[in-house]
């Protein structure tokens, strides 16, 4: 049986619902990815399908589904530091 936190593994990552739902910016997401503003525009119109962006985002999204990174403060440590262990308050 799914687990309503599980990221279904065959469904593409909408980005642009992910950073609604944590109420970042483009560049919030892309400093939380170490990553520049324009990669996160292009991944909106193109999700990554695969390699370590795509696994990151599904821990992202998996983590905001379980309610362990919660808006803009999070983004400030980078992904290896709270994709899985929440965002210090």
């Amino acid at each position: 049986m799914d687990k309503p936190t599980e990221v279904a593994m065959d469904q593409p990552i909408d980005i642009v619902a992910l950073r609604d739902e944590l109420g970042w910016t483009q560049q919030q997401f892309a400093d939380y990815f170490d990553v520049d503003r324009t990669t996160i525009s292009n991944w909106q119109t193109e999700p990554p399908t695969k390699g370590p962006a795509l696994i990151l985002l599904r821990q992202l999204a998996a983590s905001v589904r379980q309610g362990a990174v919660a808006g803009p403060a999070a983004s400030q440590g980078g992904a290896g530091q709270s994709c899985g262990e929440g965002a210090p308050a």
